[in-house]
């Protein structure tokens, strides 16, 4: 049900299980809607391994505690990809998800791959609810900018914070020579 595919930014690129075997810590056959992301697991190992978790520069968490059924703090989870993949049409932006909401970022171009693939030169900027359209299939930004402001300004506060570089347009950029999905 969740839209589009890997090195995307929607559910369907970000969206996957993930499997823990532990004997004695986690009951077998046991499941759990708990949010995760990558950046958890190396804290996860430390406090498994009877280390702090807290690292500095991170931003995951141990899980360790939702394997017993205990709630994780509420938290907003990011997602940073700042590279083209032509093979399957992403371009550089960013995601956060807080609560029910997840807004993505297009940094300066996007491909509409809903719509043929077609390429698009600007910016754009798109809030879903998660919550109650996990397909994201209507954009909320235009229609709720209190919160899509909200939300991109946390998401740009935590790229600072990581002391992530946001892309620049290629200043020799030529679109005839473009390489874009279909024309090669």
């Amino acid at each position: 049900p969740f839209r589009l595919f890997k090195a995307t930014q929607y559910e369907g690129g970000i969206r996957t299980p993930l499997l823990i075997r532990y004997p004695g810590e986690i009951r077998p056959g046991s499941e759990s809607n708990t949010l995760v992301q990558a950046t958890d697991l190396l804290p996860t190992l430390r406090d498994l391994a009877g280390q702090s978790p807290t690292l500095s520069q991170t931003d995951g968490i141990s899980i360790r505690p939702s394997f017993k059924g205990t709630n994780l703090p509420d938290r907003s989870l990011y997602w940073y990809a700042p590279l083209y993949d032509i093979q399957w049409g992403a371009t550089p932006g960013a995601a956060i998800r807080k609560g029910r909401y997840k807004l993505i970022e297009h940094f300066g171009d996007y491909i509409d791959l809903d719509n043929g693939g077609v390429y698009h030169t600007e910016a754009l900027t798109e809030l879903y609810d998660i919550e109650a359209d996990e397909g994201e299939s209507k954009d909320l930004a235009v229609l709720r900018p209190g919160i899509t402001r909200e939300l991109r300004t946390e998401l740009f506060g935590w790229i600072k914070d990581m002391n992530l570089e946001l892309p620049v347009k290629n200043p020799d950029y030529q679109k005839e020579n473009a390489l874009v999905r279909g024309n090669r």
